[in-house]
């Protein structure tokens, strides 16, 4: 029996990030439609910052103000 907490995603998408700050709105936003076509209802992405130099840190930050799904 899988017991899932109500609270809880169901599903969650870990997404690497390295100067991406141009791409990851993008990314995020693909796996949004992707996660509500196939009907999953509770997700989330967790956007992994692995040390970029860019603004990647700054737009993962506003993105997770926005989409309480994300967590930077």
């Amino acid at each position: 029996m899988v017991v899932i907490a109500e609270n809880r995603p169901r599903l969650t998408f870990v997404v690497p990030c390295y100067n991406e700050a141009g791409n990851v709105a993008g990314t995020i936003a693909e796996i949004e439609n992707a996660a509500r076509g196939a009907e999953i209802p509770e997700f989330e992405v967790v956007p992994v910052d692995d040390g970029s130099t860019d603004d990647t840190r700054a737009v993962l930050t506003e993105l997770a103000t926005r989409k309480p799904h994300v967590r930077p």
